[in-house]
């Protein structure tokens, strides 16, 4: 690899150059494939990977595979990166690819080059969008949710953080969910457009927030205030109201999207609340508060109920384990694996897991751990080779 120049900048601007010139379409651009005829974007993106134990070649072909990752994620539009996810990019390229086919028609290697310990390439890919959208809901976590909670308060405006959001957060993150706030992340989705969605039954505007954040679930809702006691009018008898006098009406669901894309309703609910103050917004954050409190408790338990009921069981079948010792301490390994809830024997080398999550992230926990080399996966199967402990 010593023809490489130390940096690969050179090399991507002299290349991507020289494209342009051949009239190369632009990022982005939308373009027919002539020989297949399929409607895709072609999108620049550059890769990555370690190179270890001096394995020049393995890194190339993991650095390209994470290039393409990127082309994808491009074209669908996520806002969590898979290869922050995942680390074997090659591994769940080829799953992806058997199952859903042709993701990326063609890429081209703009600029590729080592330095020091890492190997990086820049290609152009041309991605399928509807298949890439595939594959990347085939990430999407089961134990990852997304929460969008905007507050309508009483004099109109609206604030997506709010006390309430930020206390159905914490709850589900103490639960050990990975919790999604929509309110802090860049996204094109406002509190009317939800209210629509919920309204109408609008499924797209759903499936947005589970492919953008790689999510299965979503928790969303909304909160309106109305004033029904003003400070200093009457109550009869002569009687001022010493207080102003809030009613919040919180209406929620918990939604999962279901193995062909589409989005369900697994719980839903609505709640009232009255808060008092010396001003409506006073009234309207206590209101909040007691809202927070009725619901919380009841959200977390809808969560934790959808949760049990998603979980399976997945075959590991690890070959060249070479005795009964060995294969209780990889069934330990196994255990010690976050999500996995039990773990069966089945004989030496083989083992049913249950496991709620999404198996690919159960397939990249394997290929971390020692003495684990992942071959392929399944929805239901992992296959592995035993490469000892290495003491």
């Amino acid at each position: 690899m010593s023809a490489h120049p130390t940096h690969w900048t050179r090399w991507i601007r002299g290349a991507f150059a020289a494209l342009l010139l051949v009239g190369w379409p632009l990022v982005g651009q939308t373009e027919p494939v002539p020989p297949g005829g399929d409607q895709g974007i072609f999108a620049q993106a550059t890769g990555e990977a370690a190179i270890i134990n001096g394995d020049v070649p393995s890194a190339r072909l993991e650095a390209i595979a994470r290039a393409k990752w990127a082309a994808i994620e491009q074209a669908v539009g996520v806002q969590v990166k898979s290869q922050s996810l995942v680390q074997n990019a090659m591994l769940v390229d080829e799953a992806i690819q058997a199952k859903t086919g042709g993701v990326v028609k063609g890429f081209q290697v703009l600029g590729e080059g080592q330095r020091g310990d890492t190997y990086g390439a820049t290609i152009s890919a041309f991605v399928i969008p509807e298949a890439a959208e595939a594959a990347m809901g085939m990430l999407a976590k089961n134990t990852a949710l997304t929460i969008f909670f905007p507050v309508q308060m009483p004099d109109g405006s609206v604030r997506e953080s709010n006390p309430l959001a930020e206390r159905l957060n914490n709850d589900l993150a103490m639960q050990g969910y990975e919790v999604i706030d929509i309110a802090s992340q860049p996204h094109k989705l406002n509190a009317y457009e939800l209210e629509q969605a919920m309204r109408s039954g609008n499924d797209v505007v759903i499936r947005s927030l589970f492919n953008a954040f790689l999510a299965n679930n979503t928790v969303v809702g909304k909160v309106t205030f109305t004033r029904t006691g003003q400070a200093g009018g009457d109550i009869g008898y002569g009687i001022a109201m010493p207080f102003e006098l809030v009613t919040a009406r919180v209406t929620w669901r918990v939604m999962s999207k279901r193995s062909d894309g589409q989005s369900q309703i697994v719980a839903s609910g609505s709640f009232d609340a009255q808060g008092r103050g010396p001003t409506a917004e006073d009234a309207a954050y206590k209101a909040l508060n007691t809202l927070s409190e009725k619901l919380a408790p009841q959200l977390v338990s809808a969560v934790s109920n959808h949760f049990k009921g998603s979980t399976k069981k997945v075959k590991v079948t690890v070959a060249n384990v070479p005795d009964v010792n060995s294969s209780l301490a990889l069934k330990q390994t196994l255990q010690q694996i976050a999500w996995v809830l039990s773990v069966q024997n089945e004989g030496i080398g083989t083992y049913w897991v249950e496991y709620p999550e999404n198996t690919v992230y159960l397939a990249a926990a394997l290929g971390n751990k020692q003495g684990f080399k992942v071959n392929s996966f399944s929805d239901t199967s992992i296959s592995a080779t035993f490469t000892g402990f290495g003491f």
